[in-house]
């Protein structure tokens, strides 16, 4: 028997609550027990990495705030994913936040939604990682969707411009750095 979970005004995270949909159990988190705020976290405070299950469906609803947490590049322990086993239906809001003083760089992935079928899409993406320059995309897959972090070409600090101190980092790092990377002027990773 396949069961569904329907987030439209709902924000999960802080205390750990499992609900049980029939026999299936969906392991959320809830702040406060006020699950009315049109948001949604999977699986632990906002700000940390967590993996979260549903065996059957979800639907988010238009209403709904889904908040993925990023701060490093290993799943559930550095970055959320929330896999569903049946159709996942996006919609509503994507926000992105990092913690741990992480930095991807432009051209990062990150695999946050594993699913059986998907349908939808999120209605907006809210960068909220503090660099007006790196840009979240979507990037969907028959069975997952990646976030792939981009930028603009030259600018090394990410701050949504290229200016001299760009420049002044490309220069300085012009065939100098081996292993170099996008904050380091290397913009198509050939060093």
């Amino acid at each position: 028997m396949e069961y569904s979970t329907n987030v439209n005004k709902s924000i999960f995270r802080a205390i750990a609550l499992t609900a049980v949909l029939g026999s299936t159990q969906v392991a959320m988190a809830c702040e406060g027990h006020h699950c009315d705020d049109p948001m949604t976290s999977f699986g632990g405070p906002e700000g940390s990495a967590s993996c979260s299950s549903i065996q059957g469906n979800l639907q988010f609803g238009a209403t709904s705030t889904v908040i993925i947490d990023i701060g490093g590049y290993t799943p559930c322990t550095e970055h959320d994913r929330v896999t569903v086993g049946g159709l996942l239906t996006f919609n509503g809001t994507l926000r992105v936040n990092l913690f741990n003083d992480f930095m991807p760089e432009p051209g990062d992935a990150f695999t946050v939604f594993v699913y059986g079928s998907r349908m939808g899409n999120f209605t907006s993406v809210v960068n909220n990682t503090g660099f007006a320059g790196l840009v979240v995309n979507r990037v969907f897959n028959p069975t997952f969707m990646n976030i792939v972090m981009s930028g603009l070409p030259g600018d090394t600090d990410i701050d949504g411009d290229v200016d001299f101190s760009d420049l002044l980092t490309v220069a300085q790092n012009y065939d100098q750095v081996p292993g170099a990377t996008w904050f380091d002027g290397d913009f198509n990773n050939d060093e």
